[in-house]
């Protein structure tokens, strides 16, 4: 007996790592349900202690105890486990291909066990895991058994297929039986059943008909179509209840239409005889993307959206389709939006199909850039790894899928795809995909493009000179020749349709917006700089840069020895284009979203799948099974240790498809909200932010006229209704530099903008963006603001500001009191670097108007002038104050006050140790300057500091700008 079971030991030796693995899984399993919730209440102590713990009613002993029995425990039943599996594998003739599947399936149930640990609830995931697992393992057991009526399960695309036609009917029954909490909570149980059922009656149909494989397969396309029924019926149901007000019973169009296909499909296959679809095929192309695309339907798609209450960020899509619907103009000619085409052609394609009805319902349609990155990542994992099971394992099972290939910039393997078939011939048509996709990805996203142009040209010539091949110029100039072919035409049809003045007009202000970093950028990376701050600015680059030099290495010597590694150069390539990716998206970090916005996203991009690439290609000799084994634990342990800010605790991408997507509770939201719309609306959000304010707009303006926002609420337009003026969608806050808030005032006259949405009433966070204020930071916009406009009233928590010496009904409203307070602006270090820029430019379009001289009455301490109040405070007026080398770091401050002594506000700044004392303040940002009442300045600064000059300048760029 103990020969035999050495024997069988000595020949599973070369599978002991598989066995390893499922026996870890399975005592996971074990210890899991076992201690799931341990109990560490204290009963009756055994002494007298006074202690926190005892405060609590809190075990110490007992906490303790339960680690030592979990360390002893595991390791006893993994041990047996371990033992019992082997010789069970061994007995009933479980070949490697099958260890290694099932050993694939319990290392991603492993990997939810440990994503259940950190707080993130994997149960419905783990068990539709193991249902997976018993499943696959009864298939394997049944299959190895029979002679002759089972063996089409030893096929492993029959059963992975059995199985994903298991899964989606279960989807369908979700659907269907929507308001069941049964099926909801015992949907793993659910999978199974189907899945053994759906094996079964293949096993029955192929043994009675006699039916080839092939032919069956074909039998079975209609089950991979059930997600896009799903989506397409619930839309019509949606599309005629919107135009006709008839309310389609879904249930029964999704069935029929099911059933409709399954009968051609049937009838199709009993005619034909001859059939070229493989079970791999079948997988690849309709069973794993059908899977896919289940699970993203059940998880983003909502047929009703709830209306958000945000107002700046979704101001972007919103206002895209408010331009190009109601107002008629066109995207990159007429507008911008801050993220391109990424959140704009969705609503596009849903208003086309539904037509625009000034309701965020389009909204509906965003789910769909989830579907996008979803089939780009599938694409990417089977031409990674080659076992399209595998790669539909991960996407479901992976917790951090998102973060580890950043979805935002991970688009930009269409780029690499494309170089990839450039690398092995050079020719015109390939060249010509190469460039354009480099443009597709710019006005797809513009951090996407940005980071895809510059690693397009860097990644491209490192290659090239790693695999020493000859650049073909001929098909390069073409492919360049015909990538700007279509641009330029749609440039020409734009200078037709508009004029090339405008247009260039326009390009320059995207042009200025793109390149105004400084503008959008922190002073800090960090509020404190930790280890871990280190580690992502410091060590990350280096060891990244490091890898990427190896990298480059390998792949020369690759190429000088003349040895075929396909899958090590594709992990060499992919993983110094990953990296190139990572170093160019860095810069995102280092602008703006980084640890001073709690986020380490943009900083570390993509670095997780390109070092897990890079390391991965030192075991590119196994097989694909293997790598991707090696892969999975890979990117969860990188993540893992390297993830710094905490994991928010939710549920995992299936638990949250089965629980929690939207159509649950179908039959209940249809019911409720009686097809008013496909927008749950959030009726005190819009009394709150837009409906009184809305009916003010109608009331005092005319159907060509608008309104100005200085509050940086973008989204007001929209919801208004009202023409935005400008280029920008998020209009104010895109304004970052003097060209744009100059070319702005070009398109504003007070005819066509009557009223200004000046502040939220009382100020909030998006007056004073960053902690500077609005008037300050468009301060160009500011002073038109108040030359023109004066206060009206508040509607709906907001300042309104009419054109001087018109009337406007707005009898029963709020006045605007707070304008008149004192105005504090805090220049920090502004003021100096302002007087920089100036002398720099040699005092370039400033006019000096006069040198202040302090009246008799000042003090070392406290300077006074007196200021004419009809000359001197002019608009866009600066005042100079020059220190006599002040080497001490002081905060000096400027107050205004009018011709009743009353105070106005002050302006604060800080001296920088430098050479040259110059500072510079632009006094007419503040709105009493421009009353003409401000006949006094009252200078605060230290008894030793030494002021040698002030003076009044004049910026005569704006001389009129209305």
């Amino acid at each position: 007996m103990i020969k035999t079971i050495s024997n069988i030991l000595t020949k599973n030796i070369n599978l002991q790592h598989y066995l390893f693995v499922i026996s870890l899984w399975i005592t996971a399993l074990f210890v899991s349900g076992f201690w799931e919730t341990p109990d560490f209440k204290l009963e009756i102590p055994d002494g007298l202690f006074f202690s926190e713990a005892v405060s609590q009613g809190i075990d110490v002993g007992k906490r303790v105890s339960f680690f030592y029995k979990i360390v002893f425990f595991s390791l006893i039943l993994l041990t047996i486990v371990y033992f019992i599996t082997n010789i069970f594998t061994h007995v009933f003739g479980f070949v490697k291909k099958q260890l290694e599947n099932l050993a694939g399936i319990s290392l991603f149930g492993l990997c939810l066990l440990c994503t259940d640990i950190i707080g993130i609830d994997t149960t419905i995931a783990t068990d539709i895991f193991l249902g997976l697992f018993i499943v696959k393992f009864l298939f394997y057991l049944i299959g190895n058994f029979s002679k002759y009526d089972f063996r089409i399960l030893r096929y492993e695309m029959i059963s992975h297929i059995s199985l994903s036609v298991g899964f989606l009917l279960g989807l369908s029954i979700l659907f269907i039986f929507n308001k069941s909490e049964f099926i909801q909570g015992h949907f793993p149980l659910v999978f199974g059943v189907l899945s053994v059922t759906t094996s079964s009656l293949l096993i029955y149909f192929h043994k009675k008909s006699k039916w080839t494989y092939r032919r069956i397969l074909f039998l079975l396309l209609p089950f991979a179509a059930l997600p896009m029924l799903l989506f397409l019926t619930l839309e019509v149901v949606m599309y005629v209840q919107l135009k006709y007000e008839i309310l389609l019973r879904y249930k029964v169009i999704y069935l029929m239409v099911f059933l409709s296909f399954l009968l051609t499909i049937s009838i199709l296959a009993y005619f034909r005889k001859n059939y070229t679809i493989t079970g791999k095929k079948a997988f690849l192309f309709c069973f794993g993307p059908a899977v896919l695309i289940g699970t993203a339907l059940f998880y983003y798609y909502s047929p009703f959206i709830i209306q958000t209450t945000e107002t700046f960020e979704i101001a972007n899509p919103i206002n895209s389709m408010l331009r190009v619907f109601k107002f008629g103009q066109l995207p990159f000619v007429d507008f911008m939006s801050s993220h391109m085409l990424y959140e704009q052609w969705y609503g596009y394609l849903y208003i086309h199909i539904f037509g625009y009805t000034g309701s965020i319902d389009f909204m509906a349609y965003e789910f769909l850039n989830n579907i996008i990155f979803l089939l780009t990542l599938w694409i990417f994992l089977n031409k990674l790894f080659n076992i399209p099971t595998f790669s539909l394992l991960y996407i479901l099972a992976f917790p951090f899928l998102n973060t580890v290939f950043f979805s935002p910039i991970f688009l930009t393997v269409i780029l690499f795809f494309f170089m990839l078939k450039l690398l092995e011939k050079q020719n015109t048509f390939r060249y010509f995909l190469f460039f354009s996709s480099v443009c597709v990805l710019f006005i797809w996203r513009l951090d996407t493009g940005s980071a895809a142009i510059l690693t397009a040209f860097i990644f491209f010539p490192l290659v090239v000179m790693c695999k020493q091949l000859k650049l073909k110029f001929k098909p390069f100039i073409k492919g360049l020749a015909l990538s700007l072919l279509l641009p330029l035409f749609f440039l020409g049809v734009a200078f037709v349709l508009r004029s090339p003045e405008y247009v260039i007009n326009n390009m320059k202000a995207a042009l200025h917006y793109i390149s105004a970093q400084q503008a959008h950028g922190f002073s800090v990376l960090s509020h404190l700089k930790t280890q871990q701050f280190y580690i992502y600015h410091v060590f990350l680059p280096f060891f990244g840069l490091i890898a990427l030099c190896i990298a480059l290495y390998k792949l020369y010597k690759l190429n000088n020895d003349h040895i075929s590694f396909k899958t090590e150069r594709f992990l060499l390539l992919s993983s110094v284009f990953f990296f190139i990716i990572y170093f160019a998206n860095f810069q995102r970090g280092l602008v703006r979203h980084s640890f001073v916005e709690n986020t380490e996203l943009y900083l570390v991009s993509l670095y997780f799948l390109a070092s897990a690439l890079f390391i991965l290609h030192f075991f590119s000799k196994k097989t694909p099974g293997q790598l991707t084994m090696i892969f999975l634990p890979l990117t969860f342990v990188l993540y893992l240790f390297l993830k710094f800010f905490p994991i928010s605790e939710t549920h995992s991408f299936l638990d949250k498809v089965i629980t929690e997507n939207a159509l649950i509770h179908l039959d209940s939201t249809l019911h409720e909200n009686k097809f008013k719309g496909r927008v749950i609306k959030d009726d005190a959000f819009n009394e709150n932010t837009f409906t009184d304010l809305k009916a003010f707009f109608d009331k005092n303006l005319t159907p060509k006229q608008t309104f100005l926002d200085f509050s940086n609420t973008p989204a007001l337009y929209f919801y208004c209704g009202r023409y935005i003026p400008g280029y920008f969608n998020q209009n104010l806050q895109n304004i970052v530099t003097d060209f744009l808030q100059i070319d702005l005032l070009k398109s504003l006259s007070p005819e066509k903008t009557p009223l200004v949405i000046y502040s939220n009433y009382p100020p909030g966070w998006f007056d004073a963006t960053d902690g500077i204020p609005n008037s300050m930071r468009y301060y160009v916009l500011a002073e038109y603001v108040y030359k023109n406009y004066e206060p009206l009233c508040v509607v709906n928590n907001k300042s309104i500001w009419s054109v001087k010496d018109r009337k406007f009904i707005h009898s029963g409203y709020e006045k605007d009191s707070l304008i008149f307070k004192p105005q504090n602006f805090y220049y920090n270090k502004t003021a100096f670097y302002t007087a920089q820029f100036y002398e720099r430019a040699g005092y370039q379009d400033l006019s000096h108007l006069k040198k202040l001289i302090p009246e008799t009455s000042s003090t070392d301490e406290h300077l006074y002038f007196l200021l004419n109040n009809e000359t001197d405070c002019t608009t866009h007026c600066y005042l100079e104050i020059e220190l006599s080398g002040n080497s001490v770091d002081e905060t000096i401050s400027v107050h205004l006050r009018d011709t009743s002594d009353n105070y106005c506000g002050h302006f604060t700044f800080e001296t920088v140790a430098h050479d040259n004392q110059k500072y510079m303040l632009r006094l007419s940002n503040n709105y009493h300057w421009h009353q003409q009442k401000i006949n006094k300045l009252i200078i605060d600064k230290r008894k030793e500091t030494h002021i040698i000059n002030i003076s009044l300048y004049k910026d005569l760029r704006f001389e009129d700008p209305s």
